[in-house]
């Protein structure tokens, strides 16, 4: 059997430092800049001393602010792959830097545009472009000071996190292991040459399951489960029919290590093993409407189950809706039911969740964080 292929694979908790540069094309951070440029807006129309008339010059002041935040956001979410690549606070320096090309950009342009309209300006180009650059370098600043107070805190936050999945993971890979372990015991006596070639087969299994970090992609905790389910007809031959309905190409989105391979394992031991005859198991996945996708883990019932089977599958989906909860929060769910005489597990993804945890941007966080991996 060839050898399982290492699971890599950066997790979405990241790096501790690494912001999140996607919140630069979202639409509900747009408007909250919008509301904030508003507020600076009215705070600069109030200030004492204005000669005109207040309305119009909120109304001019709010036009500009406006145009300076709009190309700035603009410029920092095109940018944001190559920012991404970037330390915490270089990148500060890089968005305030943006930030004061922009506010120089639309200055220009303002009095150029407002002074051949007739507007009659108190000052020369480069005082009306001075007092923005000093108004945009305080705001700025001001900025940088929240973003320092909001790394902090996600940090701490992500540091939390971590150590929690990394507990639920610690339950479930034992599990995993001492299982495997009694399928190559239960050869040895009958055919102790097939139990030989097992325990080859599973340091390889082992060696993928044990080293995996918090998430890997679709792709490799299905190769981890087809290694699982190989180790099992070793056991139960013929008993153990597996049917597979995947898409080609997978999605590349990132999941946390050992989600599917225990509800399959569940499949194996509370729905083919006690059977006389063994049973199917269907692993199957499709996309849904929206962009979200769906994973689907079917097996048929034994026709004992009972108790013990609703104990070993409960442990488990708790487990796994726990890690899930923690790597994808409210945009992933787990839902699992009797259905014409099979046990259904549905894993289904919102599109959010697949396109914030996508395996380019995972593997350009892992490149960041282990550069002799390029």
């Amino acid at each position: 059997m060839n050898h399982a292929r290492e699971v890599t694979g950066a997790g979405r908790l990241g790096k501790a430092g690494a912001p999140r540069l996607d919140a630069f094309c979202q639409a509900p951070v747009y408007l909250v800049v919008v509301l904030m440029g508003e507020a600076l807006a009215m705070l600069l129309s109030l200030a004492p001393g204005v000669l005109e008339d207040r309305m119009q010059r909120l109304g001019w002041t709010s036009l500009f602010i406006q145009w300076v935040a709009l190309v700035a956001m603009g410029s920092l979410c095109l940018l944001r792959r190559p920012l991404r690549r970037l330390a915490p606070w270089t990148l500060a320096g890089t968005v305030l830097l943006v930030l004061l090309s922009s506010t120089t950009l639309v200055s220009v342009v303002a009095y150029v545009v407002l002074t051949d309209s007739g507007w009659e300006a108190r000052v020369d180009l480069w005082g009306f472009v001075g007092h923005a650059l000093a108004i945009a370098l305080v705001v700025g600043l001001i900025g940088m000071q929240y973003f320092q107070v909001r790394q902090s805190g996600r940090e701490a936050l992500i540091r939390q996190a971590r150590a929690e999945i990394e507990a639920l993971q610690a339950r479930i890979r034992p599990h995993f292991l001492f299982n495997s372990l009694n399928t190559v015991a239960s050869l040895i006596p009958s055919r102790p040459e097939a139990a030989e070639r097992l325990v080859e087969d599973m340091s390889d299994l082992f060696r993928a399951a044990l080293s995996a970090p918090h998430a890997i992609t679709l792709d490799e905790e299905l190769t981890l489960v087809r290694r699982y389910l190989e180790i099992e007809q070793w056991r139960l031959g013929e008993r153990l029919r597996v049917e597979w309905a995947l898409p080609d190409p997978l999605p590349t989105f990132t999941l946390p290590a050992l989600t599917l391979q225990p509800l399959v394992e569940n499949a194996v031991l509370h729905g083919v093993e006690p059977s006389r005859t063994g049973g199917r198991i269907r692993v199957s996945g499709e996309a849904l409407p929206g962009g979200g996708f769906r994973l689907r883990v079917e097996n048929d019932l034994a026709e004992n189950a009972g108790r013990s089977h609703r104990r070993g599958n409960h442990m488990a989906i708790g487990n796994i809706r726990a890690r899930l909860a923690l790597h994808f929060g409210p945009l992933a769910r787990l839902e699992a039911a009797r259905e014409d005489g099979r046990f259904v597990v549905n894993l289904v993804l919102d599109a959010d969740a697949i396109a914030r945890t996508d395996a380019g941007e995972d593997r350009e966080e892992k490149n960041d964080a282990h550069p002799d991996r390029r």
